[in-house]
């Protein structure tokens, strides 16, 4: 498994996946939602508590309703299944 690989390598590993069926690990984030913003503020929510990072605008940016930069994440997750299907992956 490449978690456990790259865990025993010294590495904090974050999953991140879309409607998966189980967590595999207890630092895995599952969201069944198209929302970006609801996905963008669990994984910023489990870096801040994994690392205790302090962010002093994080709360204020969980506050938002909408993504900062909403335009630039549309064109980069568009991009990112234009390759994946260009590429045979389904």
């Amino acid at each position: 498994m490449k978690t456990k690989i790259l865990a025993n390598a010294g590495c904090h590993v974050i999953r991140v996946r879309e409607r998966s069926p189980k967590k595999v690990t207890p630092d895995d984030i599952v969201f069944r939602t198209n929302n970006i913003k609801q996905a963008t503020d669990k994984v910023l929510s489990k870096i801040d508590e994994s690392y205790d990072l302090g962010l002093s605008n994080l709360q204020r940016y969980l506050k938002r309703k909408t993504l900062i930069n909403k335009k630039a994440a549309e064109i980069y997750i568009d991009k990112l299944l234009s390759e994946k299907y260009r590429n045979g992956e389904q």
